[in-house]
């Protein structure tokens, strides 16, 4: 009964996805009704990845340059 009670706990604790508290990417344009879109481009594609957004009418792309 009371390794039944402490997996129910691990299980509670493991499924409640506590936060995290490390900073990810947010806009604030986000909540005013934009759409953010994420891509993970390698390095000799970005110019063109960045041209191909603008033109599919992006209102600002940005570079995050965390590795």
């Amino acid at each position: 009964m009371l390794t039944a009670i402490v997996f129910t706990i691990i299980g509670i604790i493991f499924e409640s996805r506590l936060p995290s508290f490390k900073k990810g990417l947010y806009d604030t344009r986000i909540t005013e009704g934009y759409i953010g879109v994420l891509a993970n481009v390698e390095e000799d594609q970005l110019t063109q990845t960045q041209t191909l957004l603008t033109q599919a009418g992006a209102v600002d792309v940005v570079r995050n340059q965390e590795s």
